[in-house]
């Protein structure tokens, strides 16, 4: 189950990443 949490946080930080790069 760790790696979900890996996954959850990646993702986030990817969609963060993401919607900065959109502004």
């Amino acid at each position: 189950v760790r790696e979900q949490s890996i996954l959850s946080k990646l993702n986030k930080a990817i969609s963060d990443y993401i919607t900065e790069f959109l502004r």
